[in-house]
């Protein structure tokens, strides 16, 4: 059993590019049926501004939707790699929209945060206030959707109030206090007047949305600290925060566990559903309370 679990765990991860966590495997060992799809729905009027969006088979007028923004060091990826996600979501009763954005070296911080602000204020308005929103990330995707929670500018401007309309915020070693500035493609992503807006942690002071923020202990692309630190210092202001970490977990396995195949090595689709679950239940304002 050892032995099998390993191999799935070693073919499955070799398909995934560093960061690009939807390899061709995993979403091809997705079911195919119950779950409905519309793929490139425009939110914008540039080519990467676009969204795919996933159904259960049955929906209702407070179904929870959940905004996912994908990771790949804000220069690679691309939704159609995030199937296994949608899908995730989706067979679990929610609706999941996963959105493009535009990356480097095309765009430098904050543009690739200015369009999921605009992906999600377009969800918000298509589905209105009946369904609660929640904005969910991985490694650079929770770093961007992060921004999106704690620093309210980027959905006022199309139109949002975080306030009113975000139900929760879902971080997956998301690298919220230390950017990776060791190397000159990331000095030149965050240029050194913007970095400090560029850090998610600089905005925890102050009344935000509840947030769930998971790591993995074996994590050796973005340190787990990250996630501790911004919990600390969101409680520091009086704000709701769960925290989970799972053992033997890395960067790639902690969102490569929400496909079924993977979900035997860490219960962080259990763990989300049920947070999505008990947030849904409360009234705006959502903030600090």
């Amino acid at each position: 059993m050892f032995f099998l679990r390993f191999l799935i765990l070693l073919v499955v991860l070799s398909a995934l590019p560093a960061c690009s966590a939807g390899g061709r495997i995993v979403n091809a060992l997705q079911p195919d049926e119950g779950v409905s799809v519309e793929h490139g729905i425009a939110y914008g009027s540039l080519p990467r501004q676009k969204y795919d969006l996933y159904r259960p088979a049955r929906t209702e007028p407070d179904t929870p939707v959940i905004v996912f923004v994908y990771g790949g060091s804000w220069h690679s990826g691309s939704r159609k790699d995030y199937k296994f996600v949608g899908d995730a979501l989706a067979r679990r009763g929610f609706i999941a929209a996963i959105a493009d954005y535009r990356m480097y070296p095309s765009v430098i911080f904050p543009t690739f945060v200015e369009d999921e602000a605009k992906a999600v204020a377009a969800i918000a308005r298509r589905f209105g206030g009946g369904h609660p929103l929640f904005i969910m990330g991985h490694s650079a995707g929770a770093h961007i959707a992060a921004l999106l929670a704690l620093d309210p500018r980027y959905l006022q401007a199309d139109g949002v109030d975080v306030c009113q309309r975000v139900s929760g915020f879902i971080g997956l070693a998301g690298p919220y206090s230390t950017l990776p500035l060791r190397r000159e493609t990331y000095r030149n992503i965050f240029p050194e007047n913007v970095r400090e807006a560029a850090r998610p942690i600089n905005f925890a002071a102050g009344k935000h949305p509840p947030s769930l923020l998971i790591a993995g202990k074996s994590d050796l692309v973005v340190d787990p600290k990250n996630t501790k630190e911004l919990a600390d210092a969101l409680e520091r202001s009086g704000n709701h925060v769960e925290v989970a970490d799972y053992r033997r977990v890395g960067h790639l396995l902690l969102v490569g566990s929400l496909a079924a195949p993977l979900r035997q090595f860490a219960p962080t689709l259990e763990r989300i559903a049920r947070f999505i679950e008990e947030e849904s239940e409360q009234k705006p304002p959502f903030c600090g309370r």
